[in-house]
């Protein structure tokens, strides 16, 4: 769920479209019309302040947890509002949801956590930020037994495996088929000129993108 392009404009019409869409004025009518709406899921599993975290809406992420959204609520696939928010690195959104109390070590149903979501996406800033700020563990393994520096790896991602090295991160680490950070590195990654170019996409890769996209 995205802004439409071309001069469409969505019809705003449910709380998570005002959130997604940055309508604070149809959220502040949606919630002082029922206060529920904070915490109620659409009709995917998804929650509005998991909407206004991914599309980095600092106000209506503010609005909600003043009123009384659970920042530490998750969906379906185990995801709460702070891997969504490591999608496109917005810091403010980020900062305001650990201020007030979000779980840095939150995992969904596939080992994730934030700092997995950063790595996937590239999201060095985030994972600075994360990690010297928060004192988060960025070198934590998902069910696969892969870490950030895994994913950072096979994405080929050069300035985030630069930190995540410089943080020690675990270069030697294998994963539970037995690779390490540079088996992926070199594996799945095609080389055009320094630093390391990413695939297009990972089959296997299951995050919000994928429903902010529908």
């Amino acid at each position: 769920m995205e802004p439409a392009g071309g001069g469409q404009k969505e019809v705003i019409d449910t709380v998570s479209k005002a959130c997604a869409y940055g309508d604070f004025a149809r959220l502040q009518s949606f919630v002082e019309a029922d206060p529920s709406v904070v915490n109620a899921p659409d009709e995917s599993g998804y929650r509005p302040l998991q909407w206004a975290a991914l599309n980095n809406r600092t106000a209506e992420t503010n609005y909600l947890l003043s009123q009384g959204a659970d920042v530490n609520a998750a969906d379906p696939t185990g995801q709460t509002a702070l891997h969504w928010a490591c999608v496109r690195g917005s810091l403010p959104v980020i900062e305001t949801l650990l201020r007030h109390h979000a779980n840095p070590d939150a995992r969904d149903n596939r080992g994730y956590t934030p700092a997995h979501v950063a790595a996937q996406y590239g999201q060095t800033a985030v994972l600075y930020h994360l990690a010297l700020k928060w004192h988060v563990d960025v070198d934590l393994q998902d069910v696969d037994g892969r870490t950030p520096l895994h994913w950072a790896a096979y994405k080929g991602f050069a300035s985030t495996i630069r930190l995540l090295i410089v943080l020690d991160c675990r270069c030697t680490l294998p994963d539970k088929e037995g690779c390490t950070p540079l088996h992926w590195a070199v594996s799945n990654v095609h080389w055009r000129h320094p630093p390391l170019r990413h695939r297009a996409h990972d089959t296997q890769h299951h995050s919000p993108h994928r429903s902010a996209s529908n």
